[in-house]
C-alpha cells in the first residue's frame, strides 16, 4: 500500500508544480525554465544550472522561433473583462502583465498589448491610447504587428473624428483580407474588426450601402471574434432600420 500512496503523492506534487516554459531558438536549441520578463528586446529567463542552483539568462527576441508559456491568469481575466465590456477591470488586470511581458512573441501577449490601447480608447483617454499603440508598434514591428498597430491607429483616428485617416489605414488591410482565402483564426478576428471599423467610418460619412456591406463582411466572413461579430450584426440591423438600406 505504501508504494501506491507514494506514487499518488508524487503525481499530486508534480501536478501542482508550475509547467516548464520553453524557448525554441532559431539556431535549433531549446531552453526550458521560467520566463521572468521582457525588456529592451530581450526575454529574461530563470534556468537550472548544472550544479543544481538557478541563474538568469537573456535571449534576444529576434533569436527566438517560438515560445511555450501558459497565458497568465491576470491576462486571461483581463481579456475576458475587455470582451465583456468591463474596461476598468480589464485595465486593472492587464496593466502589470503588459509591463512585464510586452514584446513576448506569443499570440496572447500580442493581443494583451494591443488591447491596452483599446482599453484606454474605450475610457476616452486618447493620449494614453496613442502611447499604448506606439508601444505596441515598438514591441511588435513589421508583419502582423504593423497590422494590429494600424487597426489601433485607425480606431484612434475615428475617435478624433478623422474618418478619412481611419479609412486610409483600414482599406489596404481590408483589401488584403478579401484576398486571403484561408485566414488563420487570429487574422480573421483582426479582419472582422477592420470591416466593423470601416463600416463605422463609412456610415459616419453617410455611405450607407458600403457601410452595410462592410458590417456584413464581418458577420459572414470574419466572425472569429464573437464580440466583434455581434457588434457588427447590431450595427447592420440598426443601419437597415434607420436608413432602410439593403446590401448590394
Amino acid at each position: 500500500m505504501r508504494p501506491l500512496l507514494f506514487v499518488l503523492a508524487a503525481l499530486a506534487l508534480a501536478a501542482s508544480l508550475p509547467a516548464e516554459e520553453t524557448l525554441l531558438l532559431r539556431d535549433g536549441r531549446k531552453q526550458e525554465g521560467k520566463i521572468l520578463s521582457v525588456s529592451a528586446g530581450t526575454v529574461e529567463m530563470e534556468i537550472k544550472l548544472p550544479n543544481g542552483s538557478t541563474g538568469k539568462i537573456g535571449f534576444p527576441v529576434g533569436g527566438i522561433a517560438s515560445v511555450t508559456m501558459e497565458q497568465p491568469a491576470a491576462v486571461r481575466a483581463g481579456l475576458a473583462a475587455y470582451d465583456a465590456g468591463d474596461f476598468a477591470r480589464a485595465l486593472s488586470e492587464l496593466r502589470a502583465p503588459s509591463e512585464k511581458f510586452r514584446g513576448l512573441p506569443t499570440e496572447w501577449a500580442r493581443r494583451m498589448t494591443a488591447v491596452m490601447g483599446d482599453v484606454y480608447l474605450e475610457n476616452k483617454d486618447l493620449a494614453r491610447a496613442e502611447a499604448a499603440y506606439a508601444e505596441y508598434s515598438r514591441a511588435y514591428p513589421g508583419g502582423k504587428g504593423s497590422l494590429r498597430s494600424n487597426v489601433g491607429l485607425a480606431r484612434l483616428a475615428a475617435a478624433k473624428g478623422d474618418q478619412a485617416r481611419a479609412r486610409q489605414l483600414l482599406e489596404p488591410i481590408a483589401k488584403a483580407a478579401l484576398e486571403d482565402a484561408a485566414p488563420a483564426e487570429a487574422d480573421g478576428a483582426i479582419y472582422g474588426q477592420v470591416f466593423l471599423l470601416l463600416g463605422q467610418a463609412r456610415e459616419a460619412e453617410k455611405d450607407y450601402t458600403a457601410a452595410l456591406q462592410d458590417y456584413l463582411r464581418t458577420v459572414t466572413l470574419f466572425y472569429q471574434d464573437r464580440s466583434i461579430a455581434s457588434a457588427a450584426q447590431k450595427a447592420a440591423d440598426a443601419l437597415r432600420s434607420s436608413q432602410k438600406v439593403q446590401a448590394p
